[in-house]
Parts: structure tokens; C-alpha cells; sequence
């Protein structure tokens, strides 16, 4: 209802839920970041996206300047002559905006040009003037000034990638735009005499067939949540309890006195605003967590070499198999996958038909497989259930069809 919503709302301001950091480390992916995130940071290569972007132009009719104060453009808005007739104080202000703009404008461009350790790579659009000359707008436009691409001209709209010599040994080359291409390829159907060879893409589309998707990678559906709970005992969502569970785990917390304030926060984060719920969610996270750290294999694992939350991505059978595995470990020479569960799961009799259902041995093959592929050994597996009646089950998988299919 309107009013639950309202209350929703309300709630999510007053706990001051936020954007999470961005992650500073993400092995060898690519990462997205603005130039704000990205201050403080180094990588190898940086690229800058549509360098060429020159921003909106501000219309604002209202002003605030420290040192004007307050000021209006009282010029009637169907007056379409030139600026001049704006009131001076408006037009001043307006100059002292445009002033810090690009001053901030400039810090931008050197914090994101001064991230990269070993390549920097600009990506921008242009336009070929009259003359031969380049239009060149943004960041591009300042970096141009420095590299000389506001002195090359060129010899008519190219058709095929072109290099441009510029100052300090800096790399350039121009593309036509693709619908420029497709002109010069109907053009040659119809028997022109165009002869230019027409550039294929910059890099071949890469298309390679997904095996599987993994559970993992798939965004969990958008839920409704109340904030009043609709019984007088509340009780979160199973998948809220598991998220908080292999958080933990990701961080091998175990300790009472740190998984509160570790887990009510990760609460808040995934939606969770009614306090009895968060603290039902926390108190049964708690529980399967101090259920595990009893168990033997938490003293193995906990001795062990670890490697939480690995990503992978290989090609297989010219298929691409994605995934991340919650837990690989190593003890003497021998790598373990560990892949925890959560599901209530009231007997150990049950088990073998969970698991079939669903399809958990299936996953855990394909990252024994992948991980395998990486490190070049034979990896071992196991199906960890943290809530199966009132204890932990460890279901060794069979790897021994994989062997066979390798």
C-alpha cells in the first residue's frame, strides 16, 4: 500500500543505507569507475571513454555566487537576442561558474590521465571541418592542444583507418564512422567506380556460446518488502540469512563479538529495514556460523591456505564457463573446493534428492573442471550443507565421470 511504501522509504532514509565502495582489486577484470572513484588508484592500461564530451549547456535562470549573492536573468524567455541583453551581475556570475567548471574540468582530465602506469588510451569522435581540419570538443579538444592534433589536416572523409603524426610520439589513428562504411559498400554494389577498401571492425565480434549460468552471476529477482512484518514473529527471508552466512564466510568472521556489527549493516545493504527482522536474520547466521566453526573441517580450513569468493571464466568445448567458487583451499598439496550451503534441509536422508533437485553436484563439477584447467592438478570438491536438521553435512562429490570425460 501507499502508506507501507511511505514507511519503506522513510525507513531506508533513517538508516542511512548507501552505495557500497566500488572494489579496489578485481584480479585481471576490467573495471568501470568514474574519475572520482578511480582518485588514489593505478592500473596498467586506462582507457577514457568519449573523451569528446562537452557537457550541457547551463541555462539556469538563477545564480548563486559568494560574492554577487543572488542573481536572475530577468531577460523574458521568448527574448531570443543575444546574450548582451542579459543583466551584468547574471552575466558575471554566469563567466565565474564557466571559470570553475573548467578549472574542475582540468583536474578531472589530470586525475584520470595520470592513473595509468603504462598505457593510456583515448576514445573520441571528431569531425572533419573544411580545410582538412579536425573539430575537437572536451578533454579531447585540451589534450589535442598538447599532442598537435589541432595542426593535422587530412585529405577528405576517410573511408579506412587512417595513422595521424603527432608531437611526442603519441599514437592516433582515425576511424570513419560505420554508417560511412556501409555508404562506401552500397555504393560498390551498385557499380561505382569507389574503389576504397572498407575497414572491417576495430575487433571481431566476440560471440562464444554459454555453457551454463551459473546461480552466482544471475541478479536475484526484485522483491517487495514490507516494513511492518505481517506476524507478530518476525522472521527474514532464507536467502537474506544465506547472504549474510557466506558474507562471513568470504571474510572467515566468526567471532560473536564481531558478526554483529558485521551482519547488521550487510541487513541494511540488502534491503532489510525492520530491526526485529534484521536481528532474526543476524541471530540465525550466528547460529549456522558457530554450528561450522565446531565442525572439523573448519579446524582444516581454517589451517589451510584459503582463496574466498574465486571468479573464473574458460573456454571449454568452445563454450565459456563462468562461475565463482566460494572457497578453495589448499592443505599439503592437495586443492579443495568448498561450496557452502544454506538450504533447511530436515534430514540427512533427504540429502542426495536435494541435491539432484537442484543440480548442486552438476555446479560444483563445473568449477572442479574449470579450477582443475587452471592449476593444472586434480581438484577435490565438496558440498558443504550448513543446516541440515540440527548439524553440518559434508557431501564429498564424484569427480571420477569428470576424469573419465577428460
Amino acid at each position: 500500500s501507499v502508506r507501507e511504501f511511505l514507511e519503506y522509504v522513510r525507513a531506508l532514509r533513517d538508516v542511512g543505507v548507501r552505495e557500497s565502495e566500488a572494489p579496489t582489486e578485481a584480479g585481471s577484470a576490467v573495471q568501470l569507475m568514474t574519475v572520482h572513484k578511480a582518485k588514489g588508484l593505478e592500473f596498467p592500461v586506462v582507457v577514457i571513454a568519449d573523451a569528446a564530451h562537452s557537457g550541457h549547456r547551463d541555462t539556469a535562470s538563477v545564480r548563486f555566487d559568494a560574492r554577487l549573492g543572488v542573481t536572475l536573468n530577468l531577460r523574458d524567455r521568448g527574448d531570443t537576442r543575444d546574450d548582451d541583453r542579459r543583466p551584468a551581475a547574471y552575466r558575471l556570475a554566469a563567466l565565474r561558474d564557466a571559470e570553475r567548471d573548467e578549472a574542475e574540468d582540468r583536474r578531472l582530465l589530470y586525475v584520470a590521465a595520470t592513473r595509468a602506469r603504462e598505457k593510456l588510451l583515448i576514445s573520441a569522435h571528431t569531425k572533419v571541418l573544411k580545410g582538412g581540419g579536425l573539430g575537437a570538443s572536451g578533454w579531447l579538444k585540451l589534450l589535442g592542444q598538447v599532442a598537435g592534433l589541432d595542426e593535422v589536416a587530412v585529405a577528405g572523409t576517410p573511408v579506412e583507418p587512417q595513422p595521424l603524426p603527432l608531437a611526442h610520439d603519441v599514437g592516433c589513428t582515425l576511424y570513419p564512422w560505420r554508417e560511412e562504411q556501409q555508404a562506401m559498400e552500397q555504393a560498390a554494389d551498385h557499380g561505382s567506380r569507389i574503389t576504397h577498401h572498407v575497414s572491417q571492425d576495430l575487433i571481431a565480434p566476440l560471440i562464444i556460446p554459454v555453457a551454463e549460468t551459473d546461480p552466482k552471476l544471475v541478479h536475484p529477482p526484485r522483491r517487495v518488502w514490507r516494513v511492518v512484518p505481517q506476524t507478530k514473529r518476525a522472521r527474514a527471508p532464507a536467502w537474506v540469512v544465506g547472504t549474510l552466512v557466506h558474507a562471513a564466510l568470504c571474510h572467515w568472521c566468526f567471532e560473536d563479538e564481531k558478526l554483529e556489527p558485521f551482519l547488521h549493516p550487510l541487513a541494511l545493504e540488502v534491503g532489510v529495514v525492520d530491526e526485529a527482522e534484521i536481528h532474526t536474520a543476524v541471530v540465525e547466521a550466528k547460529r549456522l556460523l558457530r554450528r561450522f566453526r565446531a565442525h572439523p573441517l573448519w579446524t582444516e580450513m581454517d589451517a589451510a591456505q584459503r582463496w574466498h569468493e574465486v571468479s573464473f571464466s574458460v573456454i571449454e568445448g568452445g563454450r565459456s564457463v563462468n562461475g565463482i567458487v566460494d572457497l578453495l583451499y589448499r592443505a599439503g598439496e592437495a586443492y579443495t573446493i568448498a561450496e557452502f550451503k544454506t538450504d533447511e534441509v530436515r534430514a540427512a536422508a533427504d540429502l542426495q534428492i536435494h541435491i539432484q533437485n537442484e543440480a548442486y553436484d552438476e555446479q560444483v563439477r563445473r568449477y572442479a573442471r574449470a579450477v582443475g584447467v587452471q592449476l593444472v592438478t586434480k581438484v577435490h570438491a565438496n558440498l558443504v550443507f550448513l543446516n541440515v536438521g540440527n548439524d553440518i553435512a559434508v557431501v564429498p562429490v564424484n569427480l571420477a565421470d569428470m576424469e573419465e570425460a577428460r
